[in-house]
């Protein structure tokens, strides 16, 4: 099972892990969670997707922000985030998971997030009129609401 892209892993007790797999999750973690295995569980079932995303008229990759014969830089870590929200607009997106998404581990009070999505926000201001709009979700984490636009 997979919503938008992403597969579904269910966790709780053995019991309820033929139900799990029935219902079509792609894996199950059983309860006690360990967080290795939590960490290794999503990396194998995160597909690969091409590394291009389109929001717009802004095309995004690895490394860069182009449209409007404007080419912005950005680092993987901020293609990972965009790529994450993008992924799953309208969705709140807890900080944990960005730091799992970049790091495979939580980091305490780190500010990455924090700052990267800044940057974020500052390169796609220099797009005039591109609606991309990162919302902080307060004491949780950040989500894009707008449908792409063009």
């Amino acid at each position: 099972m997979e919503i938008r892209g992403i597969p579904v892993i269910a966790f709780g007790s053995s019991v309820l892990l033929r139900k799990a797999f029935i219902s079509g999750c792609a894996d199950f973690i059983r309860d006690p969670m360990v967080a290795d295995e939590f960490y290794f569980r999503i990396v194998k079932n995160v597909k690969k997707v091409c590394d291009t995303l389109h929001w717009g008229e802004i095309e995004i990759t690895r490394n860069s922000l182009s449209g409007r014969d404007k080419k912005i830089p950005i680092n993987y870590q901020q293609f990972l985030i965009l790529k994450l929200m993008i992924n799953n607009r309208n969705i709140p997106i807890p900080r944990e998971t960005f730091q799992y998404v970049l790091w495979g581990k939580l980091k305490d009070n780190s500010r990455d997030i924090d700052m990267n999505i800044s940057i974020i926000r500052k390169r796609i201001l220099e797009f005039e009129g591109i609606p991309l709009d990162i919302k902080t979700v307060r004491g949780f984490g950040y989500m894009i609401e707008n449908p792409p636009c063009g």
